[in-house]
């Protein structure tokens, strides 16, 4: 690439769009001689262009920064760094790629771009043997290996390997979003996310699979669908160890873990929707063969026998009544109820959650009942009218009050 930089600079990946200045990969790996070489013109012939890379390289590395960026005043060490620069704040991409259109402002950066064309891929890893498009690449791999991360930020300390993650990570201290969208004026943090974001506007999908020929619009889901292809499986589950494919499909595993869960049964689920088909076995109407009623709350039992136990959970086996709370002088029929009320209603403990929403409850049947406002599932259905009720107890006393005729 021809705009001078520092040779200490972390180069940007390819996938970074070109809104910020980001220099070109190195061409040669060897270090330049001369450290002060005569400034030339923007233009100038091919034959020429390949040693002013290197000269670009050493030219931007010391010296006086003495032009200054009429728009936002950064120095820069000479006039076509500077030239360059100025094509983020206008926007301007003079070089465009000739097989898919897509257009950069330095033209290193298409060179680099093209190779996602003819697949060349010149630079290995030593560690591993993975190829690579261009160096920059290369080198930020090679930290996956050697751990190191020689960024840091100047506020929290926080260590990274990358520059631009770096400078994503500043903007988290600032808040500051100073990308935002001409088409619907949305605002991001990164360059690299407003690029991403462009592309649901313009449907460009630039990075295709050599094998299938299925088109992406980021790297990086190209990178995963060639998994699919090549049968690895990188990402593991570090709870049960099962392996995938795909970063994102780990990360959606990962909800059967800790993600969603059924309020009645606790059983967890990966996606809102099998949550919700879920919930229905549990609210199924089902045939009535329970002859054996309770006379205080007309619950239904199979057996004699379970009737019996079932009863004297309505009332004090010593004293034969209900039960009765002694700090607010509330009685209960049944003996859960009971624990429950002195559990949490006077400590205001509230341990039952919604997973949808985060609404708190101290009971689990007020939980699973909250459930309907976001599943629209009302189990209990009125056999004469249209009415329907997230509790059974609440049927019984609707049918009471609406239909006497039914009372038994």
């Amino acid at each position: 690439r021809q705009r001078p930089v520092n040779v200490n600079e972390e180069p940007k990946s390819e996938e970074e769009p070109e809104l910020k200045e980001d220099p070109e990969p190195s061409v040669k790996e060897e270090t330049p001689e001369t450290p002060q070489i005569k400034e030339e013109p923007e233009e100038q012939s091919a034959k020429n262009k390949a040693p002013n890379i290197i000269s670009d390289l050493q030219r931007g590395g010391g010296g006086e920064k003495k032009h200054e960026c009429a728009v936002c005043k950064k120095r820069l060490s000479t006039k076509r760094q500077l030239k360059r620069h100025i094509r983020v704040h206008t926007g301007e991409k003079p070089y465009s790629c000739s097989v898919c259109k897509k257009a950069f402002s330095l033209k290193g950066n298409l060179n680099v771009h093209m190779r996602t064309h003819s697949g060349e891929r010149p630079y290995s890893c030593s560690y591993c043997e993975k190829i690579f498009i261009d160096n920059s690449t290369l080198k930020r791999h090679i930290r996956t290996h050697t751990g190191e991360k020689p960024y840091s930020c100047s506020v929290c300390q926080k260590m990274f390997k990358e520059k631009s993650a770096l400078r994503k990570h500043k903007i988290t201290h600032t808040g500051e979003k100073p990308y935002s969208c001409s088409t619907c004026e949305k605002a991001f943090r990164s360059s690299s996310g407003l690029n991403k974001h462009m592309m649901v506007h313009t449907g460009e999908k630039p990075y295709s699979c050599t094998v299938c020929h299925k088109a992406f619009a980021e790297r990086s889901k190209l990178n995963g669908h060639m998994l699919t292809h090549t049968r690895e499986r990188p990402y593991g589950c570090s709870v049960c160890k099962k392996t995938f494919a795909r970063r994102d499909y780990l990360n959606v595993h990962v909800k059967a873990h800790t993600g969603l869960s059924c309020l009645i049964c606790e059983r967890n689920f990966m996606k809102k929707c099998d949550l919700k088909r879920h919930m229905k076995t549990h609210i199924e109407e089902r045939p009535y063969r329970k002859p054996f009623s309770c006379s205080v709350c007309e619950k239904t039992f199979t057996q004699k026998a379970t009737l019996r136990i079932h009863m004297s959970t309505h009332f004090d086996s010593q004293k034969h009544v209900p039960f009765h709370c002694g700090l607010c002088g509330k009685t209960f029929k049944h003996l859960d109820r009971y624990k429950s009320h002195r559990a949490h209603r006077h400590t205001g403990v509230k341990p039952f959650s919604c997973s949808e929403c985060g609404a708190r409850f101290c009971q689990r049947r007020n939980a699973v009942g909250h459930m309907s406002v976001h599943t629209g599932l009302f189990p209990f259905k009125c056999p004469e009218c249209d009415a329907q009720f997230v509790q059974k107890k609440a049927l019984m006393s609707h049918s009471k009050k609406s239909h006497k005729s039914l009372e038994t």
